[in-house]
């Protein structure tokens, strides 16, 4: 039963209270197929065979238009401890997530993972890269408790949309681990005084992979609404000048 409800709730999930049908078939093709299903490669022999065999059969009940659960699949990697080895309780290289919250904070956690690899490798922990993740947080945020709000230079401008354009596609393309190294080189490349539209791009694009530390810092901006409900920054190409990257080489 575990294996046959699994493969057919993300149809239920469209009309859940519904005591009469399965599920209302405008609804559910309204709703579906998923854009994209993220999972675990351990999930290939057997979950997303049963998910694809179903909605086969309910398409041939007439129930469903589509012939897949999903346009997009895609398989993230294994964390494994230090030593190389599956994490496992009986290895002992079980690393509890609520213990390293405790330690350096959500955000620095959350950022290390993004930052070790591409989302579709396997990779080790590292409390080194963890420890550096959580030094650039810190020191994120220690620069916005002291810097001076005037104007922004055209090359930090410059920076900023080729960093918000470059980054956005990133995400788009899921390489998150490419994102952290673009931020990094663009928060680096801040001067001591720095208008309020760059400090809130900056804040707007760092969101997404440190959304708590963002929101506290966009409030001492004086903002009052919440940064993760504000647009994504847009990019003006006209203000992007390629010409100040061959200056600094």
């Amino acid at each position: 039963d575990t294996f046959v409800n699994s493969s057919w709730y993300n149809f239920r999930y469209t009309d859940p209270n519904n005591d009469k049908l399965i599920f209302d078939k405008e609804k559910v093709n309204y709703w579906n197929p998923v854009d994209m299903y993220i999972g675990g490669k351990e999930h290939a022999c057997m979950h997303l065979i049963y998910v694809r065999f179903y909605t086969k059969f309910l398409r041939d009940l007439g129930l469903l238009k589509m012939d897949e659960p999903a346009i997009k699949l895609f398989n993230q990697g294994m964390l494994h401890g230090e030593d190389g080895s599956k994490m496992s309780k009986s290895l002992g290289n079980v690393i509890n997530p609520l213990d390293t919250v405790e330690k350096v904070g959500a955000d620095p956690l959350r950022m290390f993972l993004v930052s070790v690899a591409s989302p579709d490798s396997d990779f080790n922990w590292s409390e080194k890269g963890l420890e550096g993740s959580f030094r650039l947080v810190k020191r994120i945020t220690d620069y916005y408790a002291k810097v001076k709000i005037g104007k922004s230079t055209e090359k930090t401008i410059s920076r900023v949309n080729k960093a918000i354009k470059n980054i956005s596609e990133d995400i788009e393309k899921m390489r998150y681990n490419l994102s952290i190294i673009k931020l990094r080189e663009l928060f680096e490349s801040f001067n001591d005084e720095e208008s309020k539209e760059t400090l809130e791009s900056f804040l707007k694009i760092l969101t997404p992979f440190c959304p708590h530390i963002a929101e506290e810092l966009w409030h001492d901006l004086g903002n009052k609404s919440f940064i993760s409900v504000e647009k994504w920054p847009e990019v003006d190409e006209s203000k992007i000048d390629e010409s100040f990257e061959i200056e600094d080489k």
